[in-house]
């Protein structure tokens, strides 16, 4: 930490000279915020052309158009930097950059939920096909219920760790043979709800996601028609008939999954790399201005606006090159990411004390809208990509009849489903939800019971064979 930043850290700390040193806190803050996030850019800018080399230029239009309208708003706020001795320009602090920004990102977050909603509907449709798999034998050997249901339980409980228990437990459950009626699951689903009586809306809302979103009741509105291709192969999955698919059929139809799982993979990873971009150049336009933090401005300015600037331009042009230019550029900044961290992490620990004890400063001085964006650029440091920026957690408590009505409206929801699909289609639902039901196996008696009931009422012996392989692969 610089001796001027050092000055102000421990005036902010002690009560100094507040008038003057909130002022220079705030700018101080806002300058290693907008290096870090601009330094942040600039790497993720460069391993996203790469991958953009190799395989992302061949995307749909539909998908290249995000990154297109991206690389607009980095060309707007990298352009006139370049062109002015690295002196930040004032326009790039256009609220309307930001809007546009905005856009952008509230765009990924919707498709990144769409494609989630899809990779929850193929886990369903997997756990099907992979119990059809071997219908197709001739030569199933017998299974030894008790032996197989003792390792199962061994490996389970191989460990004291509680976590690691729990983890084993929740794989294991996906995985058995479900013979449980739906009246007895939906007792099960009923009974969870008693535990969120005095908690807040915010838990009870995760908790209805979950189960929702891993038994197909979770969907988005419009989302046939952003992914239309995901779409053909999810009806396809919902119309095909698993008590008399033939093995063609059901060759044809394992792979079609596992192609539509490689692309909502690939195209997952795309939004994953476009979203940490948008998320570092939303930080920078908030706080980006001419700032003290010279020592790590100079050091930091000129390689990565070049870098960033380079890159954008490649873009412009449709240039696959990476040239050892860029590399070279990107290896003039090391050392300086650990250096800024340092000393964000430094002048935060007093980040507090201004609202906590000074926020009649802020207001005489008329800083709060950069005091928030500081908060806001914090947001954006600490939470995940996807978080949702104006999303206001509902941290009231809930009463009865509130969770009543949530569990009425589920439990119809589900009967719905399971009148509407077939038991391959129920029994997966149950598998892939029975280890999110809390309270659910609360003992290793309990556990051990489970297993064993499981294997021993299955009938199916090709759906028993691979619910076993799968198991044992986890320790295999």
């Amino acid at each position: 930490m610089s001796k001027i930043n050092k000055q102000i850290y421990n005036n902010i700390r002690y009560g100094k000279d507040i008038d003057q040193s909130i002022p220079n806190y705030i700018e101080t803050l806002r300058g290693l915020y907008a290096n870090l996030s601009e330094l942040n850019l600039g790497m993720n800018y460069f391993m996203f052309y790469e991958n953009f080399i190799d395989s992302y230029h061949d995307m749909d239009s539909r998908d290249l158009s995000l990154l297109t309208r991206l690389n607009n708003i980095i060309k707007s706020s990298f352009a006139s930097k370049e062109n002015s001795n690295n002196d930040v320009s004032t326009s790039i602090l256009s609220s309307n950059l930001i809007d546009d920004l905005d856009e952008i990102r509230n765009e990924i977050i919707n498709r990144m939920k769409i494609l989630t909603n899809y990779t929850d509907i193929l886990v369903i449709y997997d756990y099907v096909l992979k119990r059809i798999e071997y219908r197709y034998s001739t030569d199933l050997e017998d299974i030894d219920d008790e032996q197989v249901s003792k390792q199962i339980y061994n490996y389970i409980f191989d460990s004291e760790d509680r976590v690691l228990i729990n983890n084993k437990l929740s794989d294991v459950i996906s995985q058995l043979p479900v013979r449980m009626s739906r009246y007895k699951y939906f007792d099960l689903l009923g009974e969870s709800f008693s535990i969120f009586e005095e908690m807040t809306q915010a838990s009870l809302e995760s908790y209805l996601y979950m189960i929702r979103s891993s038994s197909m009741l979770y969907e988005l509105a419009g989302m046939e028609d952003v992914f239309p291709e995901l779409n053909l192969v999810k009806v396809e999955l919902e119309t095909s008939n698993y008590s008399d698919i033939s093995q063609d059929e059901w060759s044809k139809l394992s792979s079609k999954l596992d192609e539509t799982t490689e692309t909502i993979n690939y195209l997952a990873d795309y939004y994953y790399g476009l979203q940490e971009m948008v998320n570092q150049l939303y930080i920078y336009l908030m706080n980006a201005k001419e700032s003290n933090q010279e020592s790590v401005g100079k050091e930091l300015e000129g390689p990565m606006v070049s870098l960033i600037s380079q890159i954008n331009h490649n873009f412009t042009r449709g240039s696959l090159e990476l040239t050892d230019e860029l590399e070279s550029l990107l290896s003039e900044t090391e050392g300086v990411l650990e250096d800024l961290i340092g000393d964000i992490s430094n002048m935060e620990s007093v980040f507090s004390f201004i609202e906590d004890r000074y926020t009649n400063v802020l207001s005489s001085q008329g800083l709060d809208q950069l005091y928030d964006n500081l908060k806001k650029s914090q947001k954006f440091f600490t939470n995940s990509l996807f978080f949702e920026l104006d999303k206001v957690e509902d941290d009231r408590v809930l009463t009865k009849e509130e969770i009543d009505k949530e569990k009425v409206n589920l439990l119809k929801d589900m009967e719905t489903l399971f009148r509407k699909n077939s038991r391959y289609v129920n029994r997966a639902v149950m598998a892939n939800t029975l280890n999110k039901i809390p309270g659910f196996l609360t003992n290793q008696d309990e556990v051990y019971e489970y297993i064993v009931s499981s294997l021993s009422q299955c009938r199916d012996s090709s759906e028993k064979k691979a619910s076993i392989n799968i198991i044992q692969s986890f320790w295999e």
